[in-house]
């Protein structure tokens, strides 16, 4: 099994997956799945510059006006508090889960649409729970999500988005200082946060700082939905811009079952890293291992909610964290507030 994020500086890469050779390339779409998307991409009527990383602020300003954004923030209140478990009429009301899989989704929708397609073609899918968690309304976004027919699945929105909110905190506040401006020059505009910068001396950014604020609101949501109130097993994180293979969920249940006897202090679960054999050791794997490590990557981290609650308590290490990564921010949790954490990574 593997699993891998999609790097940023490149579209295609190779690496060995239990002995087969994998290929991902988004910009190509030379990955054989086998059958159709569930909704054809050339039909997605999608603003483009939405998937090649252009503003999401000038986005919400050309698309928003002040009632549409009340109407926007009316909208994501009812989705969140309905907590509709979607395909129930197909796979029933119960809520014995084997897995909880948490996907954040910002506004990349070809992506988004891989992601769906590989799971839907994972082994035991169907005894699963996905969560998307949205940070950009979109009709498109939620055609997709909901083409989903292969497993239960349920939307929440996060509900301070820069989408709902563009021009106060924890948007872009009009009156905020410009995130490169100097500090000579911010007190001369008058900025509200003019003495306030981080330790580059750079001023707040509200789309880099909203991937923290929605992985963290994200996973308090998910812990805290009804439908999961008596759910005790783990939750799987990824990102739209992560695929997996057909094994994932078999792979994944066999390294908690390695916690159980070998393992029983590991605090988490990464289903990959950034350990690459070639470089430090000049070989090339031609399996996938484990190993019992003092950090891990954000390649589809897992725990459980008894690994939570001891997150929750150590809050600060993770929300007042000089750094607007979620991952670098989680990775300060267990650095200075979990005392000797372990992690079963798979790489």
């Amino acid at each position: 099994m593997y699993y891998q994020k999609r790097p940023s500086d490149q579209l295609g890469f190779q690496r060995k997956v239990l002995g087969s050779l994998s290929f991902y390339n988004l910009k190509e779409k030379k990955i054989n799945f086998g059958s159709p998307f569930p909704v054809d991409l050339d039909e997605l009527d999608f603003q483009r510059n939405v998937s090649e990383n252009k503003s999401l602020y000038n986005l919400t300003e050309k698309k928003c006006n002040d009632s549409s954004r009340r109407k926007l923030i009316e909208q994501i209140s009812v989705f969140n508090k309905l907590q509709k478990v979607k395909n129930e009429e197909i796979f029933g009301t119960f809520n014995n889960y084997s897995l909880v899989i948490v996907i954040q989704v910002n506004a990349r929708i070809h992506y988004l649409l891989y992601l769906i397609k590989s799971l839907g073609q994972a082994q035991d899918i169907d005894k699963t729970l996905l969560v998307f968690s949205h940070d950009f309304f979109d009709e498109n976004i939620n055609r997709v999500v909901n083409s989903v027919k292969f497993c239960k699945f349920i939307q929440i929105f996060y509900p301070h988005s820069i989408q709902a909110y563009p021009n106060v905190f924890p948007g872009h506040d009009l009156k905020g200082c410009p995130r490169n401006s100097t500090k000579d020059e911010a007190v001369q505009m008058g900025c509200i946060n003019a003495f306030n910068t981080d330790s580059s001396g750079d001023y707040r950014n509200p789309q880099l700082c909203q991937t923290k604020h929605h992985w963290w609101w994200k996973a308090n949501r998910v812990f805290n939905l009804a439908s999961l109130q008596s759910y005790k097993g783990l939750v799987l994180f990824l990102e739209e811009d992560n695929y997996v293979l057909k094994d994932f969920i078999h792979v994944l249940k066999l390294m908690e079952d390695i916690t159980k006897h070998s393992c029983r202090h590991c605090k988490l679960l990464a289903m990959a890293s950034n350990w690459d054999p070639v470089a430090v050791y000049g070989i090339t794997m031609k399996t996938s291992q484990v190993a019992i490590t003092g950090g891990f990557s954000n390649y589809g981290i897992a725990f459980n909610r008894s690994t939570w609650r001891e997150i929750v308590k150590c809050k600060y290490s993770f929300c007042f964290y000089e750094d607007y990564n979620w991952d670098f921010s989680f990775r300060n949790v267990f650095l200075k507030c979990i005392k000797a954490p372990h992690f079963l990574v798979l790489r």
